[in-house]
Parts: C-alpha cells; structure tokens; sequence
C-alpha cells in the first residue's frame, strides 16, 4: 500500500456501466483485507450470460462464466500468468506489426 495512505483505513473504487444493449458491468477494487493485499473483481450481466474476473492479482486469477442455458458455472483459471506483463507484451507485439489479439482501438 502507499505510504501516504493512514494504516487500518479501507478504500473502495467502485464504477457501474449500464449499456445501451442492457448489459450491465461493475468494478470493485478495494484494500480491505488484512495486511498489504488488494483485492478486485469485475462483473459483466447481458442476456443470458455473466461473466466475472475474481482475484486478478493472486497467482491464480479466475474468470467464472454463467450462461443463461446452464445452471452450472464454469471457471478457467489462468495460474502462472502475470496480467500486467501479458497485456504489456500483447500491446508492444501488436505494435510491432505481430499478432492483433487485441481487441481495442487504444483510445483508452
């Protein structure tokens, strides 16, 4: 945590989309647990379908998806895989004339 930040206060970022096609999306970030660690997820509703990301910086991030013909949720997990650096590496390679996995026009 930052230094400037008083020991023992909690914080939360929350942010909430709501998309003309009706689906729904929602960000927590937030450092309340004990010690050092940050916790986040997101969340995506749409008909039929949710998806969200759990613990995305622990060493084995989840995504859960629902969709709306099962009552079953499945999960992938993506242990060993460094987000930041993933994405990093994604974006330079793209840039770099490579693969174009990425699915964003980078106006972000």
């Amino acid at each position: 945590m930052r230094d400037d930040h008083p020991s023992g206060e909690p914080r939360v970022h929350v942010a909430d989309w709501f998309f003309k096609s009706g689906a729904l999306d929602d960000l927590v970030h937030d450092a309340l647990l004990q010690g050092e660690t940050y916790d986040a997820s997101a969340k995506m509703m749409a008909d039929g379908l949710r998806i969200g990301v759990v613990k995305p910086y622990s060493d084995t991030p989840t995504l859960n998806v629902l969709q709306g013909d099962s009552d079953g949720e499945l999960a992938f997990e993506f242990s060993g895989d460094d987000m930041n650096l993933t994405e990093d590496r994604e974006f330079l390679n793209a840039v770099h004339g490579g693969s174009d996995d990425i699915r964003c026009q980078y106006l972000d």
